[in-house]
């Protein structure tokens, strides 16, 4: 449930409200009706107010560990098209999948907001279904993280350790 809101914010989302309503018409009755939450205090419907807000917030740790794991693929991938001898590794075992939307929800929208159009860092990363891969990685990504911690987070690799990165055991 929640909190009850102060005269002062109140003040401010109704005055957001009515600004929304004026520039965005499609919406306009969706605006009224929260205004009309917000200007009469209607506690019970507050809760109205975050239709949309349902995830919950990404913490620091889970955005770092997104970032690793796309700086991981990032290193793989650029080190993988230098090599001149590509033989036995597997290209697909390189690649980002991009993370699961029914179980890495909080992985999969940090990642769709961090690699943005115009992010030029991670262009070389697939995108994929919208970066959802359909299926967790979380677990196998987090055990190409360690082995790559392991020997020093390298951002040229060479074939040995693309190898002992992307190894099966």
């Amino acid at each position: 449930m929640s909190k009850p809101l102060t005269q002062t914010e109140r003040l401010i989302l109704l005055n957001q409200y009515r600004i929304l309503e004026a520039v965005c018409p499609d919406n306009a009755n969706a605006y009224k009706r929260a205004q009309s939450i917000v200007e009469a205090g209607y506690e019970a419907h507050y809760e109205d107010l975050y239709e949309g807000i349902n995830l919950p917030p990404v913490t620091a740790e889970v955005s770092g560990e997104v970032l690793d794991i796309l700086d991981l693929h990032r290193w793989l991938k650029e080190s993988y098209d230098d090599l001149a001898d590509k033989s036995g590794i597997d290209l697909y075992r390189i690649e980002f999948k991009g993370f699961d939307g029914n179980n890495e929800g909080e992985q999969l929208a940090y990642t769709r907001f961090f690699c943005a159009p115009g992010e030029a860092k991670y262009e070389m990363l697939p995108k994929g279904d919208n970066y959802n891969s359909h299926s967790q990685t979380l677990d196998w990504y987090r055990t190409k993280l360690r082995r790559w911690q392991a020997i020093g987070k390298p951002t040229t690799l060479t074939k040995e350790q693309i190898l002992a990165i992307i190894a099966n055991r």
